[in-house]
């Protein structure tokens, strides 16, 4: 059956004025996470993320709400209703920073702690140009493996990061841009472990499955709860599951004890 047509987006970075800003946000938030001990061993109690995968990821933590000029940041100017200047607000809570493959900032994620009744868990640094580049976690691995949020790319990266490279869309709705494409395109498999939910399964069947060739693609669901931060909080091995998934022939060769 023919692959149906699709043209991956070439990824833009944000504005200049966005990226100074946000070079000085996310170290500063990378420091103040590995100063706060609360946050840190919530980081590892939830989340199985040792603190120097945190510093390694640059995961910040905000202690406080910020509010700032969206000028300084190369954001047009914008007005409430009651006419005041409506001001970019980094919520306080974890920062998640996307660079991209030379370091520049691409995205930033904040996830809340207790987010108010019918409010998002997570929130979106506004950028123009907008940018959705998933989180990318490349190293000698051949295989990769695609999952939603960054906090479970950032998991996997640490448990199996020399088993698989890992791709973190951020959301089940987001598609690979031109470059995460290429990367797909020429790797010889791929496991798709979008959360176990409405939008998970339906993106993973309906757009994964028929996006890339049957034959290097598996939906690979984790064997718990909705994602990977679920299943290892529940005590299952996430490299075991992971060495499930992978075809023998994509295994790292193990050296040989005599």
């Amino acid at each position: 059956s023919a692959t149906p047509a699709w043209t991956p987006k070439q990824g833009e970075l944000p504005n200049p004025l966005w990226q100074a800003q946000a070079r000085k946000l996310i170290p500063w938030g990378a420091r103040n996470l590995q100063a706060t001990p609360d946050a840190l061993s919530w980081l590892w109690a939830e989340r199985g993320l040792a603190p120097k995968t945190a510093a390694r990821f640059h995961v910040g933590w905000l202690p406080d709400d910020l509010y700032r000029d969206r000028t300084a940041w190369g954001l047009p100017q914008e007005f409430k209703p009651n006419g005041t200047r409506r001001m970019l607000w980094p919520p306080r809570g974890l920062v998640l920073p996307v660079l991209d493959a030379s370091g520049k900032p691409a995205r930033i994620k904040f996830r809340r702690p207790t987010p108010g009744q019918d409010e998002p868990n997570y929130l979106y640094l506004p950028s123009q140009p907008k940018n959705t580049a998933p989180l990318t976690i490349a190293g000698t691995a051949v295989a990769w493996i695609v999952v939603e949020s960054e906090l479970d790319g950032i998991l996997l990266g640490q448990e199996a990061g020399d088993l698989v490279n890992v791709l973190a869309l951020g959301s089940a709705s987001l598609r690979p841009d031109a470059e995460a494409h290429a990367r797909l395109e020429t790797a010889p498999f791929i496991l798709v472990s979008l959360d176990a939910d409405d939008a998970g399964d339906k993106a993973a069947w309906t757009w994964w499955a028929t996006h890339y060739p049957p034959e290097k693609l598996r939906i690979w669901p984790v064997p718990e709860g909705k994602d990977p931060c679920d299943s290892w909080r529940a005590g299952w091995d996430l490299r075991a599951w992971i060495e499930a998934g992978l075809p023998p022939c994509f295994m790292p060769a193990r050296p040989v004890t005599i």
